[in-house]
């Protein structure tokens, strides 16, 4: 008896450790694929995070783009302004030079009328001196 129970605390025994190293192993094949698991969440983790650092790339250049080109807009819009000021400084300019030349000449026309006037005047009058001349000197010889 002792013989059998030796063989069923052997048997039991030897069960046992059939029963832990199922236990190991698949503590083990649990404990792989555990690592699995975390390494796929890990590399996921990380591919979502490099999409995010993309996409945060990306935005940044498009609002780096787009400062840009609202700075060279206003550069634009300041050099047409400027362009504008100096169109309409230079047509004011061309204007008064216009205006200044019509009253010069207006001026100069207004002198020479006034001076053809006064030619004319004298004429006139030294006209009607001589035709009084000649009149008095008419009747003097009418007289005499």
């Amino acid at each position: 008896m002792q013989a059998q129970d030796y063989e069923l605390t052997t048997q039991a025994w030897q069960d046992v450790k059939e029963y832990q190293e199922k236990c190991r192993a698949r503590d083990r094949l649990s404990l792989a694929n555990k690592i699995i698991e975390s390494r796929k969440h890990q590399e996921q983790a990380l591919q979502a995070h490099r999409a995010a650092l993309d996409c945060l790339h990306e935005d940044l250049e498009k609002k780096r783009m787009d400062w840009l080109e609202v700075r060279e807009s206003r550069k634009r819009d300041e050099q047409r302004s400027r362009m504008s000021i100096g169109l309409r400084l230079d047509s004011w300019r061309q204007q008064r030079v216009a205006e200044a030349k019509l009253e010069t000449v207006l001026a100069a026309r207004a002198d020479e009328e006034a001076r053809l006037r006064e030619l004319d005047r004298e004429a006139v009058s030294t006209h009607l001196k001589q035709l009084d001349r000649q009149h008095l000197f008419d009747n003097a010889k009418f007289l005499f």
